[in-house]
C-alpha cells in the first residue's frame, strides 16, 4: 500500500474509528454498520483509485430493503453502503454532491509519495469526526425516511 495512504488510514484508526465505536458502530475499514432490529445505518470509506483522497458515504438499509434487494445473501449484518442506491457523502452540501477529503496528490502526480507530518492526516480525520458530530445523524434520519417510503 502507498505509504501516504497508510498514514491517512492510521489517522482514521486513531481518531475516527473510536468515534464510530462510541456511536455504536461495528465493522472495520472500509465498512461500518450500526444495526437495529429494523435497519442498518451504514458508513463506508471509499478511497480514490488514483490515491490522495477519500469520501465517507452514508446510507441506511431497512428490513424492507433487504427483502427487495437482488442479492439473496444480503442481511442487515453484512450490507454496506455500496449495496444501497440512496446514499449521501459526509460533508457534501446536498444529496448527490461530492465531498472528497484530500490527504495527498494522486498517484500519477509528481510528489505523490511525499509523506506529511502525522498532524496533517490527523487534522483531516478530525474534520471527519466534526462532520460526524454535526451531520451524520440527520443524514441517516433523512435516508431512513427515504428508505421506508415516508420521505
Amino acid at each position: 500500500m502507498n505509504p501516504v495512504r497508510e498514514k491517512m488510514e492510521a489517522a482514521i484508526k486513531l481518531l475516527i474509528i473510536p468515534k464510530l465505536r462510541e456511536m455504536g458502530f461495528k465493522g472495520s475499514l472500509p465498512h461500518f454498520r450500526r444495526v437495529t432490529e429494523t435497519k442498518a445505518e451504514l458508513l463506508t470509506f471509499q478511497f480514490n483509485s488514483s490515491g490522495g483522497s477519500f469520501v465517507v458515504e452514508l446510507a441506511v438499509c431497512s428490513v424492507i430493503d433487504i427483502e427487495n434487494h437482488w442479492r439473496a445473501d444480503l442481511t442487515l449484518k453484512n450490507v454496506t453502503s455500496h449495496d444501497m442506491k440512496s446514499r449521501q457523502r459526509l460533508g457534501s452540501k446536498a444529496k448527490g454532491s461530492d465531498q472528497w477529503f484530500v490527504y495527498g496528490k494522486r498517484n500519477y502526480e509528481a510528489g505523490h509519495d511525499k509523506i506529511e507530518s502525522d498532524v496533517t492526516y490527523q487534522n483531516i480525520a478530525a474534520e471527519v469526526v466534526s462532520l460526524l458530530n454535526s451531520q451524520a445523524e440527520p443524514i441517516w434520519l433523512a435516508l431512513t425516511h427515504h428508505s421506508s417510503g415516508t420521505g
